[in-house]
Formats: structure tokens, sequence, C-alpha cells
């Protein structure tokens, strides 16, 4: 089918692509599983806005909600009667099958269906296909996989599919890593067209008749790496690269660099825009938003700092201010990081403990990026470069796995205790990972007037508790 410029395409799960131009109607034969709220077949109708025809959208004729999922946002349910404006990256969830909106395709392009298919490459079921849609997958032979291989080898739910343009996300979801990619163990790898992997006694291989030419071979190497690694990198040498303009300002004697405030945020950034890749790809199971994720940044950030000045004013009154500086910071700061969450505590599709984990996780990298900035300016001015570098190397790599892992934990008990003040207060899980929280925040603060061994320790632990968090997906227990 040739399209043309404007086309808005529904790319369904079952390997169907189907054009929606306005008036358009689609039927249970087209979307099957729903059924017509009246005697006409129809279970949807595209329209466009009397205001604006540009503006498309898609009624629901059937009988039951859709599930949409808007970019960077949660789902929202669609009754009956009710229209979802049709935008390119729009997912729907029709209840047995999926689409996501498809739009601006080039004059003469070609639709080619059936898209992404898994085929089976070894074993006792070689030969079998499964289309894989846009969207996420779950393979196995249990009644939990939303793609099932009878295979004995294969757990209930063995590995994951997350379709995602032009590559496919393949992550471990067994018990055991046995999955191997290019004769090498992994738990999670970028596949394109034509890619093969093996788990157990099957072989399977990734296709796409239209995407053959980008196949993992032919893309460049930097896009093969994790999506963690290459934020890391791309950071790091952003940051290396402001960190030179600073120093060459500095060198003609500018006393206030404009460059100065955002060489300090970038470098302090680098290493929880890495960490927060890594789990958004591997443990974000909810699909928590950009918007939810970035405001908790801000959140996290801003009351952890404000936090920190009622701790100095409450040194300076005491007259005690080395005692509490350092000991007494996790009860003024630990709360501030998980008051910065509030906003999502009764969010309906972020209730489990691993999306407490995350986001509580940004909340504590929004103080740390801001604290670390901070400690760089003041370092910078009291000892130039050679200061603020050395607040970067310690701070800078040790502090997010220490003030955003802690909050995560913090939050995650949170969740588990049900997102209340009260119920948290009155459950152990939340008291004893708040306490482990404070115990380490004190330590850390320690080490940094007394031994920077102390800060090892306290980043050690804490990484050592998370880990173990994300194993149980957000549990105590």
């Amino acid at each position: 089918m040739v399209s043309r410029r404007g086309d808005i395409v529904l790319s369904l799960t079952t390997g169907s692509l189907l054009r929606l131009p306005p008036g358009q109607s689609l039927t249970q034969a087209e979307l099957p599983g729903l059924s017509p709220s009246s005697a006409d077949p129809t279970v949807a109708r595209v329209s466009s806005n009397p205001k604006d025809p540009s503006i498309l959208g898609l009624t629901n004729l059937s009988t039951s909600n859709w599930t949409v999922e808007l970019p960077g946002k949660g789902p929202v349910s669609v009754p009956p009667q009710k229209t979802v404006r049709l935008e390119h990256g729009v997912r729907i969830n029709f209840g047995p099958l999926t689409g996501v909106i498809e739009d601006e395709l080039l004059q003469g392009s070609v639709v080619v269906t059936p898209g992404w298919r898994l085929r089976v490459t070894r074993g006792s079921l070689a030969g079998q296909e499964y289309a894989i849609g846009p969207g996420t997958h779950r393979v196995g032979r249990g009644p939990g996989a939303t793609i099932v291989v009878p295979h004995a080898s294969l757990e209930p739910e063995h590995f994951r599919l997350d379709v995602a343009g032009n590559e496919v996300i393949l992550q471990n979801l067994a018990r055991t890593c046995d999955l191997q990619v290019g004769g090498q163990g992994t738990g999670h790898a970028r596949l394109g067209p034509g890619d093969e992997f093996g788990t157990g006694q099957l072989g399977f291989k990734v296709v796409n008749q239209a995407l053959e030419g980008l196949a993992i071979g032919s893309r460049s190497w930097f896009s093969r790496w994790p999506g963690w690694v290459r934020v890391g990198v791309a950071g790091s040498a952003l940051a290396t690269s402001l960190l030179a303009f600073l120093a060459l300002e500095l060198s003609y004697g500018e006393k206030a660099p404009h460059i100065l405030p955002v060489t300090l945020l970038t470098m302090s950034a680098v290493i929880p825009a890495a960490v927060m890749t890594y789990l958004i790809e591997k443990h974000n199971l909810s699909g928590i938003s950009y918007k939810t994720l970035g405001g908790t940044f801000l959140l996290g950030g801003t009351l952890g700092i404000i936090s920190t000045y009622f701790l100095q004013i409450s040194a300076a009154l005491a007259g005690a201010g080395l005692l509490l500086g350092p000991v007494f910071a996790g009860l003024f700061e630990e709360p501030a990081k998980l008051v910065a969450t509030c906003w999502r505590w009764r969010h309906p599709a972020y209730d489990k403990p691993m999306d407490g984990l995350i986001i509580g996780t940004m909340s504590g990298f929004g103080f740390a990026v801001f604290e670390t900035a901070g400690y760089g300016y003041e370092y910078l001015v009291k000892a130039g470069l050679a200061g603020l570098l050395g607040v970067q190397v310690i701070r800078g790599l040790l502090s997010p796995f220490c003030h955003g892992l802690w909050t995560g934990i913090v939050c995650a008990a949170f969740w588990e205790s049900g997102r209340t003040i009260t119920g948290g207060l009155t459950d152990g899980r939340f008291l004893k990972a708040l306490a482990t929280a404070v115990f380490l925040h004190v330590i850390w603060n320690l080490g940094a007037d007394v031994s920077g061994w102390l800060m090892l320790i306290s980043a050690g632990v804490g990484v050592k508790v998370y880990r173990a968090r994300l194993a149980r997906r957000g549990y105590s227990a």
C-alpha cells in the first residue's frame, strides 16, 4: 500500500497496518475482539475536528473501554462513545490487541506487512513465527506470556521484547539468565533486523522485511551500545568539553564565566543520567512518564537544598554546627526527598514498590546533582579548577549512589506500606528503610570530615541494599 504525506497509520500487534483517513470506519474484522454497541459492525470511526480539520480523533463505538498511553504520560481510559486524539506515538490498547499511531509517512513510501516477527530457528519448533508489533511482549510457555511458545525449556515468562522503531530490546525475565547473543551470555541486548539469540534448546531471530538494511552489522558501533553506556559516554564528553571552555575562560582572567552554571550541573549529572537510563531500560515496568521523572528530579533537588538550609539555621541556633551538621543532616534531607515524590503518591498507574524505587531514586538524584554543583562552585572559588575536579571525582561519582539510592530505598518501602503517612509511620518496613537511609547519610557526612573510606562504605552498603530491592522488584522481602 502506497501512502501519501500526512497519512495516519494504526500499526497493530497482529502485524497489520491500517490507514486512518477522516471518515474511515473500523469493524470487528479489522479490530478482532471488540464488540459493536449496535447492529452496525463498526467498532471505531475516524473523525476530524470541526474547528481544525487537520486534527483527527478515533471514537470508541464498541462496548469495551480502551486504554490509551500518550507519549510521556500515563494510561488514560477511553469509555464507549469517547474520542481519543490521533497523534504520532499514541498507543491504544483495544483489549486483545494493541495499536500504535504513526504519521507523516514520506511520499511514495511503502507500508510493508507483517512488520516485526519473531522466528524460531533452532529446536523442535524451528520454523514457527510470531508477530511482534510495537510495544512490549512477554515470551514464555505459561498463560502469563503474551506470546506463548510451547516448549519445556522455557519458563512461563522467559524473556521480554520491546519493539521500538528500528530495533527490538531483549530483556531476560527468567530466574536463571541463559540468553545468548553473538555467543555471549547477556540479560539485555539491542537487536536489529536479522539478529539472532538463543535460550535453552531454542534459537530465535527477529526479522523485519522493511528494515533488512538496518541489520546490526550495518548500524554504527555507537548505536549497538546499551542506552545507559551511550548516555554516560556522551555526557562525559559534553562535561569534558564544557570544563575545557571553563578553564579557557578562567585563564583569560574571567571572574564570572557565563559557562560556569551549565558546566557544574552537567558534570554533576553525568552519573545520575546514566544510572537512570539503565533503570528505565531494564526496570521501568509501569512506563513511568518523563514528566513524572523530570518533575520529581526538580522537586527532589529543590526541597533537598531547602532542607539543608533549615539544617544550617538549626545548627547555628543550637551552637553545635560541627555535630548537628554531619550527624543529623539525614533527619532533614531524607524526609524532604521523600516529600518531593508526594505528587505521585496517589497516581493509580504507579502503585508498585518498583515504581516507588525508581521515582524515589530520581528525587535523590535531583538533590545529588544540585548539592554536588554547589560544592563544585564552593571549591572552585577556594582552590580553583583543581578543587572543582577533586569535588567532582569524589562527590560526582559517589553522591548519586548515596543520595539517589537511599531515597529510592525509602520510597520503595513507602509505596509498600500503602503510600500514606499514617501507613508508613506504623509499618516496620518503612521505618527500617528510613532508619537505614539516615544512618548511611550519617556515615557519608562523617566520611567527608573524618575519612574518605567512610564515604566508600556508605556508598557500597547503599548499592548492596538497593540491588536487593531491584532483585525483588522493589519489595523488602
